[in-house]
């Protein structure tokens, strides 16, 4: 096959700019620079495109170029995405193309004895992890190996049970069936280990964290989506999600986590995940419907090392004012704008802003309720 057209040149130029001004952030040297990140994965390539790898890729390479029209602090990259069930379908999970959005997959366990039947899948007969790999060679092939490319979507060992499980079911195990289940989380934790290492085996110039996860050549570990946070509490955490999430931090380098919705009640939890790199969560409505409280976040996650990414839509400058502290490893995911003067606005204000804060003595206290 042909390299699929790109300007190669201007990518790897920029790309090489942002990963140099980045690298002590990444680093956990300084704390002074503030990364704002603006990126479009291109139109469709999370969704409907990602059953077609071909129309999925340009979609991507559309996005990187759009992405590199204004300034940011995001590290380019391609991703073989193809929906957040691809390791319940290698447990047996049904796996639904959809027409009009990205694929779906179907729980399979509904009672005890199913949970007690189910074995650890073979990546080799799994269809969808077999998809992912051929798409990872056909993106490498198609790009010559020149850009940076991170793991497909890996939704938790814990997130991954929900889409197994009938959700009824999954707590009720929980409860009542937990070395069952454990068991299974444990499965799901090798298999995610295994194919997350031989995925990279395939890339030219594979890049971490992953998924959700601001990536950085110097930037460890593997991004996890934990998505059912804002389901359970700490307590449950620690028992079903914090072991398996450590396990895959020792093998791979670290872990970042990202949930949707608001989950602060687990910011002590997650702060005790062994090997953290790096959490990403949303702080405003356009963001997400259930947002999480900005001086909640501030104080929850304060004086920690690892990365804190936070979602904004770009116009409610107010929220860095709420969020901003001096101990927190801040950076910023500004919501998409098409227009690259609108984006460009957006990152300079919030540098401006940024550096006019650094020089504040001490954030406002959490207003009280």
């Amino acid at each position: 096959m042909g390299r699929i057209q790109f300007d190669y040149d201007n990518c790897h130029r920029k790309t090489d700019e942002i990963v140099a001004r980045t690298e002590a952030f990444a680093l956990g040297k300084t704390r002074e620079y503030f990364p704002i990140l603006t990126w479009s994965h291109g139109e469709g390539a999370f969704g409907v495109n990602s059953r077609y790898r071909d129309l999925m890729l340009e979609a991507q390479l559309d996005g990187i170029t759009k992405t590199l029209q204004a300034s940011t602090d995001w590290v380019p990259y391609i991703e073989p995405w193809h929906g957040v069930g691809i390791y319940a379908e290698a447990f047996g999970c049904p796996f639904e193309w959809r027409s009009d959005s990205a694929p779906w997959t179907h729980p399979i366990i509904r009672n005890i004895d199913q949970l007690r039947a189910i074995e650890r899948p073979d990546i080799a007969k799994s269809d969808m992890l077999q998809y992912v790999l051929e798409t990872i060679r056909y993106f490498d092939d198609q790009t010559g190996g020149e850009l940076y490319m991170a793991s497909t979507d890996t939704q938790s060992p814990l997130d991954t049970a929900t889409l197994i499980l009938d959700t009824d079911f999954f707590f009720y195990a929980a409860v009542d069936y937990p070395e069952e289940l454990h068991r299974l989380l444990g499965y799901i934790t090798d298999l995610e280990i295994d194919f997350t290492r031989m995925q990279r085996e395939l890339m030219s110039r594979p890049i971490t964290p992953g998924h959700n996860s601001w990536c950085h050549p110097k930037l460890p570990g593997l991004g996890l989506s934990e998505d059912c946070m804002c389901m359970v509490g700490p307590d449950f955490f620690d028992e079903f999600a914090r072991p398996y999430n450590e396990r895959i931090a020792e093998a791979l380098g670290g872990v970042a986590i990202h949930s949707c919705a608001v989950w602060s009640q687990n910011f002590e939890a997650v702060r005790r995940v062994r090997g953290l790199v790096e959490v990403d969560l949303a702080v405003h409505q356009d963001n997400d419907p259930n947002p999480n409280v900005p001086e909640v976040v501030r104080d929850g996650l304060r004086g920690s090392d690892f990365i804190v990414k936070v979602r904004w839509p770009g116009h409610a400058m107010s929220l860095l004012d709420r969020i901003y502290a001096p101990d927190l490893r801040l950076m910023w995911e500004v919501l998409w704008d098409d227009n690259a003067e609108v984006r460009q606005g957006c990152y300079d204000a919030a540098k401006r802003r940024f550096e006019e804060l650094a020089g504040r003595a001490d954030p406002e206290p959490l207003p009280k309720r």
